[in-house]
């Protein structure tokens, strides 16, 4: 994983905890358990993710900025504060047009209207 200072992305080393309820190492011991085409191609995988330079990449990359941007707005507008530098340092990275296009959005109306205006749909509904 890159390191970032998403919340939701946090570094292998800090061996967090998934939105699967997986750690890291967790994932590690059940990838190495497994047979070894599944192992060569996890591995594969991981190491494009991490290395690579093709489109696929930077659009999967930009899209986990873009995640840890649209989080951060959501907890300052529900009044966290010193967020600022986490919204900055995901915004910096982008490297799309697109990307950088919706983190603008993202920034000059609420995370519902994005939400509403971008994905079509509306938590409330």
């Amino acid at each position: 994983m890159l390191a970032t200072a998403c919340p939701t992305h946090p570094s292998p080393a800090e061996d967090a905890t998934s939105t699967t309820g997986l750690t890291f190492s967790t994932c590690f011991v059940l990838v190495s358990a497994a047979h070894p085409a599944v192992v060569t191609g996890v591995n594969a995988i991981i190491s494009e993710y991490e290395n690579g330079e093709s489109l696929e990449v930077v659009v999967a990359h930009d899209a986990d900025k873009l995640e840890c941007l649209l989080q951060a707005v959501e907890y300052r507008e529900q009044g966290y504060q010193n967020v600022q530098p986490w919204i900055d340092s995901s915004l910096g990275s982008l490297k799309t047009d697109s990307a950088r296009e919706l983190a603008e959005a993202a920034l000059t109306m609420t995370s519902l209207e994005w939400q509403k205006v971008y994905l079509g749909s509306s938590v409330h509904e």
